[in-house]
């Protein structure tokens, strides 16, 4: 797919329950069936790659839990998995406050960035 100066052109069967974002220069779903697709490949590379080692996670039968942390990425909101990660994230820095310090200087973050 492409029309001029580089800007695609869906074909027909394309074009069905999707819509153009010129300013992206990209297709963005629009249908039900479309979001939760992107939503189960979202929580799937977040699953794989939030940060725990491979051997805690389980993925049996479609699942996506995390052995260590106890964050169930398949069932568990956004808003629940945040919430985990901003207690565990609290509970660190009153513990290792010295260390997050060092941390947050060499980013240069100050603690109110932090909390996001």
């Amino acid at each position: 797919m492409s029309g001029q100066e580089g800007i695609p052109i869906p074909l027909v069967s394309e074009a069905q329950d999707v819509q153009y974002n010129p300013l992206a220069n990209q297709f963005y779903p629009t249908s039900i069936e479309e979001l939760e697709e992107d939503n189960t490949i979202l929580r799937k590379l977040l699953w794989i790659n939030h940060g725990c080692d491979r051997s805690a996670l389980y993925g049996d039968d479609g699942e996506m839990q995390c052995n260590k942390c106890m964050i169930d990425f398949k069932r568990m909101s956004a808003k629940e998995i945040q919430t985990i990660w901003r207690s565990r994230w609290h509970k660190y820095v009153k513990e290792h406050p010295e260390e997050v310090k060092k941390i947050l200087d060499k980013y240069g973050i100050t603690s109110d960035d932090s909390e996001q």
